[in-house]
């Protein structure tokens, strides 16, 4: 596991310790293009299982995470942090529908607004069916629970 929260012998570091299967990295470092265009880094990526971006002056966009999930399509755990609970909508859609072997989504958002898009566990288990045909045995693992300023969704 790597905490990365400056640029500095980012590339060689991954480079050194091509094993590595979880990571911890801020917003602003992962979606630099440096980081995302990087080929040499796909490789590494590809075997990344656990990811948690840490929120800092980069807010995360749909759009980044669209790059995001091209790069990093091993990933059965993703945490971030977000700013605003308006923009997180469409990126659970997104990690919900091109992340086959996603397992555990967890959402903190730094504003206090409550939250206005349901998530529902049927609407969770209608995505994962309609990218990647859910089994009746996977439904019933499905969990999706709100505490505090957390979202937690399960999907098998």
């Amino acid at each position: 596991m790597f905490n990365i929260r400056y640029k500095i012998g980012l590339f060689s570091l991954f480079r050194a310790c091509p094993n590595v299967t979880t990571l911890i990295i801020n917003s602003s470092i992962l979606f630099s293009t440096k980081v995302l265009k990087n080929p040499s880094l796909w490789l590494t990526f590809n075997q990344l299982n656990k990811i948690r971006i840490l929120s800092d002056d980069v807010y995360i966009y749909p759009k980044y995470v669209s790059k995001f999930v091209q790069r990093f399509p091993s990933l059965s755990i993703v945490e971030l942090e977000v700013h605003s609970i308006d923009i997180f909508a469409p990126i659970v859609d997104i990690l919900l529908s091109e992340l086959s072997k996603l397992r555990l989504i967890i959402i903190q958002f730094k504003d206090d607004y409550l939250l206005s898009y349901p998530f529902s566990r049927t609407y969770i288990i209608k995505k994962r069916r309609q990218s990647f045909g859910l089994s009746k045995d996977n439904e019933d693992k499905v969990c999706v629970k709100l505490e505090n300023q957390t979202l937690y969704i399960r999907v098998a």
